[in-house]
């Protein structure tokens, strides 16, 4: 089983891209433990990409359900790199007392999901 949870900061505003089949969003969450900060790239596909899109600003405090994931590449300097990200299948954002917290119609007493079931 592949499956990670992740609850931090968003560093940024999500990165929309349309391709010829399907939307990609992609965004770094700052996520911290008591002594380090952990930076993770989160890559998000189809509606879910663009919902996050739509919705998700620099700043914001969200969870994160996904699969960890590896994209070698090659370093200017010839050496093989691996690039590690998430590939998210739930976005929720956690902070519902701001007013820009919510899709439309969300009430400020619950955690919006950023999925549609």
């Amino acid at each position: 089983m592949n499956t990670i949870v992740l609850v931090g900061t968003l560093h940024g505003d999500p990165a929309r891209r349309d391709t010829t089949s399907e939307v990609v969003t992609t965004f770094r969450l700052a996520v911290h433990d008591h002594r380090h900060r952990l930076w993770i790239d989160i890559e998000a596909w189809g509606q879910l990409a663009g919902t996050a899109a739509a919705h998700l600003t620099n700043g914001r405090c969200i969870g994160v359900t996904g699969r960890l994931r590896n994209k070698p590449y090659t370093a200017r300097d010839g050496q093989r790199r691996d690039h590690w990200h998430v590939l998210a299948t739930d976005i929720w954002t956690l902070d519902p007392d701001r007013p820009t917290s919510r899709p439309p119609g969300e009430r400020a007493d619950q955690t919006a999901a950023v999925t549609t079931p």
